[in-house]
């Protein structure tokens, strides 16, 4: 009871010590609530923040959405919810306005920090059956560690870490005592709150079951000798670690096939190279990775001096048994191979590499390299050698100097990051390091555990520090009021009892920001459906289809409105274009949009579009939908062409040959907009498109009247470079056609967080088949007059129904592919799992 007692009051102590660090380094940088900046950096600015603030509207008004319009065309919300919003500390956001949603993100980053500590001090009491005042150091060393000094605003990858030690001493439950409850439980809470890193774990469980196979034998039995003892634990833990996957499949298996629908960016063929080289030992000290170099750098492996010198002497202590230095020396050089290899780094990564944020398991070997240095701690620093004393950390200094030389060569190391070998190590972060080192060395022994204590503490705060000090924070102050305003704003726009989407290329957030911002996921911010989605689980087809149509895409998980013409504005039904400024909303009512469906003829049903050329799209698709040729390129009166450093000035003077709006296409990929002049005046686009293929409008132009247009180019020709104008008049009476064979205009109803739209159309065509824009995905289902029917896909992503001639009476649903067969695995998982705990409560 006293042991229980006193292991209690070092996690609460661990707990204060790791909230005590990070609280004061936040207010070291002001940031809220200890200051006006925030942590809208990066991803947390640019889509954790509107994921939490719309998970936090769904909980408040008891309206969960298993699907969202607020992202590009439609998207499913369930690989979302389980990527970033499961987490238990979320249940903060309920505490707090919508426009405190980054002052709350800074107290759930304080909570989880702190708990990492609280749980890895469990652990460690436990595994090592001590009570020792300085494990808590160590604990604080794990939540303080370079996985999450470099992906603090990653938040959702943080309960990761809090859950580790707890598995781990649930692996260790079942190998001591045959319970598997400790090891079910908290492997399925980690699956669930995020299945990426919940995967990892996973993996890491595996390899530890085996290591600990190994230590738990003896030093002259063979394997076969190993499996009779221990076998039965081993086959314990690879069961429970199955039962737990299962009875998370509510989320997992929905999960699994909606992000076969997103886009794959793995890099192939995959190889045995290596990822990174000798500068990986910088990343053993000191504020080696920081914002600037956060998304590509060699693996953040700090856990402090202290735990790494226990580390090296843990080899050349005479306390520890030959037996176990191998143990060690083969599962930390499996650890740190299958890292480094890319193949092997690739399944870490849930098959696919990493966009930014390298080595994101370096967690699991932080971990064991915090339980061996602990193990070293506790063997006896006294027993190393005296020469070993000055050997090993000089040596370590020397291959930390060895690090900072090679990354500053042209070739120091093969990897698959294009720049990788400009992240180097600045030279005040290795001269600190190596100061660490030497005083951590002194202090270890003189044995002043008082000073050791200070020293080792300070190089964690210095290390979140030097982290932390290029990051450009946002202004919390300037977010609020801006968000209020902004929020104010939407409320009043025009609403219909239909469904709709709506386009708006500004923001009012932008000034709050201290970097790029792009309003790519403002319609989850501030619920409103429209066009622009930034998120790892976009929909690929989704986006294809948006940007086939001339909309601007960045990568596979960007999508924006930019690019928007009235063909494209009718397909995607769009009905409202906002500005926004400080004082007002001007929300124009778009009469090119026609409804969620519009008939179509069977040669347009069967229609491929192109993937660079989206005039040439536009074209084909009005020509098969109404055998008209709206287009007609402008005709170039002259090209005066003035050489620069990195290509050339065209100074463009055209003539259009029809009355209407006049749009460029970029086929080459090889186009500057941020200098773009249309008679002199900017038209550059409101998201920086430079080097990219998309409609950009150049304005409405009467025919035979000349207007220039300034643009660079990598060409001196303009060869490439496609400029048409659309005839405004035959737009109107090919639009009026369209309206008059027939409009699906539902109203959009929710049945258990699933969308589902009825109306009644007449078709007054012979054509048979109904265009909606609704991304193409298993999930949808359509009722034609009560019948079931199959959708297809049409246009290289969006959806099209049959239908009959005259009256139809259309629902068209969907239902989250994957969620009610999880729902019954998970349920099935559970009852095994109570049966297996009756079973072994009766045998005991």
């Amino acid at each position: 009871m006293k042991k229980d007692k006193s292991r209690y009051l070092l996690m609460f102590a661990a707990w204060l010590l790791a909230a005590g660090i990070i609280i004061t380094v936040l207010a070291i940088m002001h940031i809220t609530p200890f200051g006006n900046n925030n942590l809208l950096i990066s991803d947390m600015g640019a889509q954790y923040n509107s994921f939490l603030s719309a998970w936090r509207r769904m909980l408040l008004t008891h309206h969960v959405t298993l699907y969202t319009f607020a992202q590009g065309l439609g998207t499913n919300f369930v690989p979302t919810i389980a990527y970033y919003l499961l987490s238990p500390f979320n249940v903060l956001l309920l505490f707090g306005q919508a426009s405190a949603v980054p002052t709350i993100i800074t107290w759930i980053l304080i909570l989880k920090v702190a708990t990492i500590a609280l749980t890895m001090t469990y652990f460690l009491c436990r595994h090592f059956q001590t009570t020792n005042k300085m494990v808590l150091l160590f604990a604080v060393a794990y939540s303080c560690c370079g996985f999450v000094t470099t992906s603090y605003f990653n938040i959702m990858w943080l309960d990761a870490l809090i859950w580790l030690p707890l598995i781990i001493d649930g692996v260790d439950e079942v190998f001591n005592r045959g319970r598997i409850s400790r090891l079910f439980i908290w492997l399925l809470i980690s699956i669930i709150t995020n299945f990426y890193l919940g995967y990892m774990t996973c993996l890491f469980v595996g390899m530890y079951t085996f290591y600990q196979l190994c230590e738990h034998g003896q030093a002259r039995w063979r394997l076969l000798t190993l499996w009779r003892h221990f076998g039965k634990a081993v086959l314990k833990v690879m069961e429970t670690g199955i039962l737990a996957a299962a009875a998370s499949a509510i989320v997992l298996l929905p999960t699994a096939l909606g992000m076969l629908q997103t886009a794959k960016t793995t890099k192939t063929p995959l190889s045995l190279l290596p990822e990174y080289g000798l500068d990986v030992f910088n990343q053993l000290g000191v504020g080696a990775t920081n914002y600037q170099s956060h998304l590509t750098h060699a693996p953040a492996l700090f856990c402090t001096s202290l735990v790494i010198l226990l580390v090296i002497f843990l080899w050349v202590n005479p306390q520890i048994t030959r037996w176990h230095k191998r143990h060690v020396f083969v599962f930390l050089f499996v650890l740190l191979l299958t890292t480094n290899l890319q193949v092997f780094n690739t399944i870490w990564h849930l098959g696919q590499q990493p966009a930014g944020f390298p080595f994101r398991n370096v967690f699991v070997i932080i971990f064991m390299l915090i339980v061996w240095g602990w193990e070293s701690w506790q063997a006896g620093v006294a027993h190393v050698a005296l020469r070993w004393r000055y050997l090993l950390p000089a040596a370590l200094i020397i291959l930390m100097l060895l690090g900072y030389y090679s990354s500053r060569l042209p070739l120091h190391a093969i990897s698959w990051l294009s720049d990788y070998n400009t992240n180097v190590v600045p030279s005040f972060s290795l001269m600190t390091s190596i100061s660490y080192i030497v005083l951590t060395t002194l202090l270890l022994f003189i044995k002043r555990q008082q000073w050791l204590f200070l020293i080792v503490t300070s190089e964690m705060l210095v290390n979140w520090l030097l982290v932390m000090r290029f990051t450009p924070l946002g202004n919390q102050s300037v977010y609020a009021h801006a968000y209020q305003q902004q929020a104010t704003q939407l409320n009043k726009r025009h609403k219909t009892p239909y469904f709709s989407r709506l386009n708006s290329n500004n923001t009012l957030l932008r000034s709050a920001y201290r970097e790029t911002y792009n309003n790519y996921n403002e319609g989850l911010l501030f619920a409103y459906d429209g066009l622009f989605g930034y998120n790892s689980t976009l929909n690929e087809n989704s986006r294809i289809a948006e940007h086939n149509l001339g909309l601007f895409s960045r990568n596979q998980r960007r999508i924006c409105g930019e690019g928007l013409d009235p063909i494209s504005e009718l397909v995607l039904d769009v009905q409202q274009q906002l500005t926004l400024s400080s004082h007002h909303l001007t929300s124009h009512i778009n009469h090119n949009a026609c409804g969620l469906g519009v008939v179509i003829p069977a040669n347009v049903a069967n229609l491929t579009l192109h993937t660079t050329n989206m005039l040439t799209n536009q074209q084909r698709l009005l020509q098969n939908w109404q055998g008209s040729n709206l287009f007609t390129p402008v005709k170039i009166i002259n090209d005066q062409v003035t050489p620069l450093r990195n290509g050339y000035r065209h100074h463009l003077v055209l003539q259009p040959l029809t009355t209407g709006p006049v749009y460029l296409n970029a086929t080459h990929n090889a186009t500057t907009y941020d200098d773009l002049l249309v008679n002199g005046h900017s038209q550059q686009p409101a998201i920086n498109a430079d080097g990219f293929r998309f409609l950009c409008n150049l304005g409405t132009h009467q025919v035979g009247q000349n207007f220039t247009v300034t643009i660079t180019l990598q060409k001196a020709t303009v060869r490439g470079l496609d400029i048409a104008s659309l005839d405004q008049e035959q737009w109107q009476q090919c639009r009026q056609r369209i309206q008059q064979a027939g409009t699906y205009q539902p109203r959009l109803t929710w049945q258990h967080g699933e969308p589902v739209f009825t109306a009644t159309m007449i078709n007054h065509s012979t054509h048979h088949w109904l265009l909606l824009s609704l991304p193409y995905e298993p999930g949808w289902h359509a009722q034609i007059n009560g019948k079931s029917v199959t959708p297809k896909k049409i246009l290289s992503g969006l959806t099209a129904v049959p239908i009959t001639t005259g009256k139809n009476q259309i629902k068209v649903y969907y239902q989250v592919p994957g969620l009610r067969l999880g729902i019954l695995i998970s349920i099935s998982a559970l009852l095994l799992y109570g049966l297996i705990i009756i079973k072994q409560k009766a045998e005991a």
